[in-house]
């Protein structure tokens, strides 16, 4: 929500519906396109999912369910939680695009990670865990390594 008035002292009351901003009129143009693409990542942060087309139909891939997703030349097989799978077309590139403001890092040119995922990490792999208690080793790549640690380690500390 975000409120729009002339009359200030209404602000006090957008504390009680979790408002995104109150803006006085009148509007400025680039201080409402900032208010509007904040709305729209809090929208996107609360739909945590996103849709893809496997076989002509669309799918939906709820984020925090991924484990990792693999690519075998324009083939993307998203591993769950739950030890299923879902195949559908694209490119790893758009993926790590998607999923990058939530949890995801690229640690292969052929994989992506979901951190919350990740048990642990060394030079031989990322150790990651299903719901079933089953690990898994994701490969990392030699000159990406340093930087997933570092994203790794911020993401634990946080």
């Amino acid at each position: 929500i975000v409120f729009v008035s002339s009359y200030p002292y209404y602000v006090t009351d957008t504390y009680k519906v979790d408002a995104v901003q109150f803006l006085v009129k009148p509007l400025q143009h680039d201080v409402f396109t900032q208010v509007m693409e904040q709305v729209w990542r809090r929208y996107q942060a609360k739909h945590a999912y996103y849709v893809r087309r496997c076989e002509g139909e669309p799918m939906a891939i709820v984020k925090s369910q991924v484990v990792y997703i693999a690519a075998q030349k324009r083939i993307l097989t998203a591993f769950l939680a739950n030890g299923n799978k879902r195949q559908y077309y694209g490119t790893l590139a758009e993926e790590e695009q998607t999923l990058a403001e939530t949890g995801f890092v690229r640690c292969h040119k052929s994989y992506l990670v979901n951190l919350n995922y990740v048990q642990r990490m060394d030079r031989k792999g990322i150790i990651v865990k299903f719901l079933n208690g089953q690990p898994e080793t994701v490969p990392v790549g030699e000159s990406l390594y340093h930087s997933v640690y570092t994203a790794y380690l911020k993401h634990i500390c946080l």
